[in-house]
């Protein structure tokens, strides 16, 4: 009764029918988590196990192991594989997890995996949805790259936004428009930054004197003397504003297009003053975090140091050398595989034998019978049934079909053609126990850059061969 049950759980597996596991379970593979453990070589020695059916058992194993992350709206089995493989087994953990760690994953981008946070509920994009041309879609795009809130897009230029994928630049000046109306500061910087031609400045002079005459009507039938004690007031007003304009600005967050995340980076420098700030000159605002060439512009002409600004640019212009261009032309590169590439294995004089033999014999094919006569017919192998087939009756020319003799010497069947035995390991833990004369590792698929460097670097260490080693640019000696 007991093994009527294990069968009926591996029979949940998609291509495992009950005779498939009956196989299975005889062969001590009664559970699926004992069943996701085995390797296509040992599933392929069950009698009645094809290697094209190993193959389709192991990848439906791993489809349920990570079944639960297909719930997430934005991930589909492919993405649920490689998040899995990567140690993401539940939406806890993808929830615990930051965008740059699921970035480190293959196949997952910045703005995926702000999507992935935004379905698990790590991120909420109520404050960018209120942006004027912004969905919930392109809230979660600006999310991935950085945006959470108005304020981020505030600071923003339009030619970053323009850069963003989905994002052309008459949706970026929209934006910025858009969140420039809360903050008259923004506002100010943003007339700072674009270029308007003729057109542009006589049509938003009309729409200030619209707002004028608007303004002007509400007001207009008030008393006499109510309209001299305004004027009054808008006079002193106005002298402070130009007293204040004069003056320049107070602090960090009062220059243009500086908020609280630029201010903060520009004290980390040392610039913790309007002064210092002064007396900086363009290129050194540019090496700052954060700020580039044209914000140190925009910050010099803020603080009234125009001239400045305009020298650098001109300085800058000049320092553009072709040389160093040239000299990057010149550099010749390749790629060349990362650790033991040319390691062999420690193997007898009998071994090296069978392996010469393996060469020298090959395997045939074993295609199925008329698969290049008919498109609809695929190359597995099926063993030809008709009473005038040739190929059942062995004529030559017609292809093998499979019987004894095929198969390779059993010394050294599995092994990689340089005759290592090879083990596949997902992390550096799987690198213990394994022999460095005779064995050599092959790294998963699903395994991200980062946990595959360690892997090179400790089996380097541990004069272990990597059979799909990383390839990297190195630059040739003359």
């Amino acid at each position: 009764m007991a093994d009527e049950e294990t069968y009926e759980e591996l029979t949940d597996v998609e291509g495992v029918g009950p005779a498939t596991a009956g196989k299975l379970g005889g062969a001590g593979y009664g559970s699926i988590e004992a069943l996701g453990d085995a390797s296509v070589t040992e599933l392929v020695e069950i009698d009645g196990i094809e290697e094209a059916t190993a193959e389709n058992i192991l990848e439906a194993v791993g489809d349920l192991e990570y079944e639960v992350l297909t719930d997430v709206e934005s991930i589909g089995p492919q993405r649920a594989r490689k998040l899995g493989g990567a140690g993401f087994e539940s939406a806890a953990q993808l929830k615990e997890a930051s965008v740059a760690d699921l970035t480190d994953v293959e196949g997952i981008d910045e703005a995926l995996a702000a999507r992935i946070k935004a379905d698990v509920g790590e991120t909420e994009f109520d404050d960018l949805t209120d942006v004027t041309g912004v969905g919930l879609q392109k809230a979660k795009v600006l999310g991935g790259s950085g945006y959470e809130d108005v304020d981020d897009l505030r600071e923003a230029s339009v030619e970053k936004l323009a850069d963003i994928t989905g994002f052309d630049e008459e949706l970026a000046t929209q934006i910025r428009a858009d969140v420039a109306e809360s903050d008259p500061e923004a506002s100010e910087a943003l007339d700072d930054v674009e270029e308007h031609d003729d057109d542009d400045d006589a049509s938003a002079a009309d729409d200030l004197d619209v707002a004028a005459d608007d303004a002007a009507d509400d007001v207009g039938e008030t008393a006499a003397d109510e309209a001299d004690a305004t004027d009054e007031a808008d006079g002193t007003a106005a002298a402070d504003a130009a007293d204040e304009a004069d003056a320049g600005p107070s602090g960090l967050e009062d220059i243009a297009g500086v908020g609280d995340s630029k201010a903060e980076s520009l004290r980390e420098a040392g610039y913790d003053s309007v002064d210092a700030i002064r007396g900086a000159s363009q290129s050194e605002l540019a090496d700052v975090e954060d700020v580039g060439n044209a914000l140190a512009a925009r910050i010099k002409a803020d603080v009234g140091d125009l001239e400045v600004a305009e020298e650098t640019e001109a300085e800058l212009e000049e320092e553009e050398p072709e040389p160093d261009e040239e000299a990057e032309a010149e550099v010749e590169t390749e790629l060349r595989p990362r650790g033991l590439v040319e390691k062999t294995p420690e193997l007898t004089d009998e071994e090296e034998r069978l392996l010469r033999q393996r060469r020298r014999d090959g395997k045939p094919q074993f295609n199925r019978q008329d698969h290049h006569v008919k498109k609809r017919t695929p190359t597995s192998w099926r063993r030809p049934r008709g009473q005038l087939s040739k190929q059942r009756r062995g004529v030559k020319g017609k292809g093998d079909t499979v019987e004894a003799g095929f198969r390779t010497p059993t010394a050294v069947r599995g092994r990689h053609p340089s005759g290592f035995e090879e083990v596949r390991v997902e992390n550096v833990d799987d690198l213990d126990g394994v022999d460095g004369d005779r064995e050599a590792v092959r790294i998963g698929a699903t395994v991200g850059a980062r946990k595959r460097e360690r892997i090179e670097e400790v089996a380097e260490a541990e004069e272990i061969r990597v059979l799909n080693p990383t390839y990297v640019e190195v630059e040739l000696e003359e």
